[in-house]
């Protein structure tokens, strides 16, 4: 019984850890977050993103800045190896109930390039600063 339990809590560490770390982009205007969620069967591959702007660009924008980050954010997320773009496949606003939170499912196609290891996932913001943020 004791060897079931082990095995069980080993299943289950070992899952956790496959989950992905958190990457990280911070400056003044805001803070975006994102986790490499999910591969698929299919090789595909998904993003839970997060991006947080400041309480002073939210004040000063929220009506527009809701607007533009809900229905215009196709094209906001790519992934880059030093060479090329990858843009997703697939951009999903999700309404997440955090106030002054924008958050995204973000599926990048299957494929070698989406894979690689040298990539590097960007925001590229069009709405609040138009910065481009490297997610680490």
């Amino acid at each position: 019984m004791k060897i079931y339990w082990l095995a069980l809590f080993l299943i289950c560490l070992t899952a956790c850890s496959n989950a992905g770390k958190v990457m990280r982009a911070v400056d003044s205007d805001l803070e975006a977050l994102a986790n490499r969620s999910i591969e698929k069967e299919d090789g595909s591959v998904l993003y839970k993103i997060r991006i947080f702007p400041s309480k002073n660009i939210l004040e000063e924008h929220k009506k527009t800045l809701n607007q533009s980050m809900m229905y215009h954010a196709d094209s906001l997320f790519y992934l880059f190896d030093g060479k090329k773009k990858i843009y997703a496949m697939q951009s999903e606003p999700v309404m997440s109930g955090i106030n002054g939170c924008y958050e995204y499912m973000v599926v990048f196609d299957a494929g070698d390039d989406v894979k690689a290891e040298n990539q590097v996932l960007v925001y590229q913001d069009k709405f609040i600063n138009q910065k481009r943020y490297e997610l680490r």
